[in-house]
């Protein structure tokens, strides 16, 4: 009898289905004998294919898992990464002139690209006091496509002269310069990016330095 069950088990792929039908054919064989045999076969052969099942679930789910971090991986690798860089100058009587360089250090273009930034004059708060928002920025505006390795000048000027009294107070630091923005973009995977820029005048050297704070993207 044993080996007719056996032999019925082998003729089949190994598959939840194949299972079911050989449990059926166990019964079959052993019905009408004597005692609980039947349902023990069946009752063993159940929680056997509970176990085949559970066991192919997690399996599944753990190769569903290695595709999607493969998946994420080659997007990563092949995405643009859109970085930022400013360059401005001042002085008695003109304006605050300058221009934010997007540069995409990654592999594909950064499409739909859009910019907003802010020019923002703070009396008496030093830059770990100086919190930018995403609400203090204007509208944003478009900038096009950056291909990949290519930048982009986003160039802006501030409406106002600065006067002698205005220069006396960045360079004393009564006056803090701050320029910061947002840059948005979509990749080639149509998925969306941003990059965030902050940046306060050094007066001592005139340079531009980035801010602890907002600096960030994805």
């Amino acid at each position: 009898m044993m080996k007719r069950l056996v032999s019925s088990l082998s003729k089949c792929p190994v598959s939840i289905l194949s299972l079911r039908c050989w449990a059926v054919s166990c019964a079959r064989l052993l019905r009408g004998k004597r005692g609980r045999w039947p349902e023990v076969i069946m009752a063993i052969c159940t929680v056997f294919i509970a176990v085949y099942a559970n066991a192919q679930t997690r399996i599944a789910a753990e190769q569903a898992r290695i595709a999607d971090r493969q998946i994420a991986l080659l997007r990563s690798d092949q995405r643009a990464w859109v970085g930022t860089e400013l360059q401005a100058t001042y002085g008695q009587g003109l304006p605050l002139d300058g221009r934010v360089i997007l540069t995409n250090f990654g592999r594909t273009p950064a499409r739909n690209v859009r910019q907003s930034g802010k020019v923002q004059y703070e009396r008496g708060k030093s830059r770990f006091e100086f919190a930018p928002s995403d609400s203090m920025l204007s509208a944003a505006s478009a900038v096009g496509e950056i291909g990949a390795g290519a930048n982009i000048h986003a160039p802006f000027r501030t409406p106002q002269l600065l006067t002698e009294q205005d220069i006396k107070d960045i360079e004393s630091r009564i006056v803090v310069v701050y320029i910061f923005g947002k840059v948005t973009y979509k990749d080639a995977f149509d998925d969306g990016h941003y990059k965030r820029f902050a940046y306060r005048l050094y007066p001592a050297t005139h340079e531009w330095e980035f801010l602890n704070t907002y600096n960030d993207g994805d």
